[in-house]
């Protein structure tokens, strides 16, 4: 899918290499904002499909240097976390824009999902979510599952080959679950810090509904922006509906770039005009990095699904 994604023009050559050193060694936080409109699936799969075949990519290459048979350990790993689908969910939309998410139990497997609902609501008889007397966030059993999944990933890391991408679809979920925002924004924090443990070109991804116009929920968008390297904003047209694009993406830098004096960075790459199918051969170029690629501090892209679930994003004016 980030194979035919629209390629965005470099700053100077000088420009570009100093933000590329300062990214390189950075833990990512990638915002993903959408509306009932716009749904923002092919931007979650978009990360998915790096995640997963950079891991692939990287064990292949373990495995064609290892002289003497031994154990294999994978040091890329995807951890999806869902409060919004079933994994059959993802596996079939994956399939349907050309890569495969296979999930696996063992130590060494690429991706491991998390389904998180039944893993809440186990804690509580009650519903919605209640408040608990005890100092014990409801969250905690998530965060355990999420820090056991990406455990396997550091356990004898190649510096070189040590990314993580923990995605979460959906943290507005957690709100309406009725648990407290201010032990939803703890539990973000304590993912991104999970991060900073472990490899050093790890991501967070994670989705948050902007139409909820309750008081928690913008809360908890204007916080997780606070806290992000990069917000994609997935929404409506704002020429209304058509029937050639389905919504508009608004790449920019967000505050946590902003406030360290680093430029932004393209997170989508390709030529943008072909429909997606999910292979994404040019992010081995770079360790499968998007991010760290060039640098923009905002970018305008258009996108349409069609009904096959195949995936065209383009920058306006440039449809072929």
């Amino acid at each position: 899918m980030a194979a035919h994604l629209p390629a965005l023009i470099p700053p100077p050559k000088q420009l570009q290499q100093q933000q590329q050193s300062k990214h390189r060694n950075r833990r990512q936080v990638f915002l993903i904002s959408d509306e009932l409109r716009a749904d923002a699936t092919p931007i979650i799969h978009h990360f998915l499909a790096q995640s997963t075949t950079t891991a692939a990519a990287a064990t292949a290459s373990l495995r064609k240097e290892q002289t003497t048979p031994q154990p294999q350990t994978i040091h890329t790993r995807s951890v999806l976390v869902s409060l919004a689908r079933p994994v059959s969910t993802y596996t079939s939309t994956a399939r349907k824009l050309g890569y495969l998410l296979s999930e696996s139990q063992n130590q060494n497997s690429v991706f491991a999902f998390i389904d998180a609902v039944p893993l809440l609501l186990n804690m509580s008889s009650a519903f919605p979510i209640t408040p608990s007397s005890s100092s014990v966030s409801p969250l905690d059993s998530l965060f355990a599952a999420i820090k056991a999944a990406a455990t396997p990933t550091i356990t004898t890391a190649i510096p070189s080959t040590t990314r993580l991408t923990i995605t979460i679809d959906n943290l507005s979920s957690l709100v309406s679950l009725g648990i407290l925002v201010t032990d939803v924004t703890l539990f973000f924090l304590n993912t991104r810090r999970l991060l900073h443990s472990f490899a050093p070109t790890s991501r967070l991804v994670v989705l948050v509904h902007a139409d909820i116009a309750t008081p928690d929920d913008l809360f908890l968008l204007s916080y997780v922006k606070e806290h992000a390297d990069y917000h994609v904003s997935v929404r409506g047209l704002d020429s209304g509906y058509t029937d050639h694009a389905t919504g508009q993406i608004c790449i920019e830098s967000g505050m946590a770039i902003r406030s360290a004096g680093i430029g932004g960075g393209t997170v989508f790459r390709g030529t943008g005009d072909e429909e997606s199918d999910g292979e994404s051969d040019n992010d081995n170029d770079n360790g499968g990095g998007g991010a760290d690629s060039l640098d923009i501090t905002s970018n305008n892209l258009l996108y349409h699904v069609s009904e096959s679930g195949a995936v065209k994003i383009w920058v306006p004016g440039n449809l072929a």
